[in-house]
């Protein structure tokens, strides 16, 4: 972890901002096509915020066992992972849910959301750990 504090700032900022402009590029991708399924809209949101936790859970493990550089961090977790996750369109989705009358809706795709991307999370880890 002590790499962590190493690097250049402004290398570190290139990467995260390439890495951003990847993850935030994927994103627009999932959304647009992912959210062409009639049953469920917010399909692409939904993917993207899964496979960034998968993404994610496989860099912890590889930082916390391979200490892995800060620019491959910045690149990667920070950036990449950052740029594709999506916080605030995942409350503003459960909302059109909720402004729909469908607020169940609405409440199984944030449980669905947090569960299965806890278990990607996991399964990252997991998966750093055989490679």
């Amino acid at each position: 972890m002590d790499n962590l504090f190493f690097g250049s700032t402004l290398i570190q900022f290139i990467f995260v901002f390439l890495g951003g402009g990847l993850g935030s590029g994927l994103r627009f991708f999932l959304y647009k096509y992912g959210s062409s399924f009639d049953n469920w809209a917010f399909f692409g949101t939904f993917l993207a915020n899964i496979i960034s936790c998968l993404v994610l859970g496989y860099l912890f493990h590889k930082l916390s066992t391979d200490a892995i550089a800060i620019n491959s961090y910045s690149l990667l977790a920070v950036g990449f992972c950052g740029g594709l996750s999506t916080f605030s369109t995942l409350i503003l989705e459960f909302y059109k849910y909720y402004a729909d009358g469908n607020t169940v809706s609405g409440i199984v795709y944030i449980a669905l959301s947090v569960i299965i991307g806890i278990i990607c999370l996991i399964l990252g880890i997991k998966v750093g750990g055989n490679f």
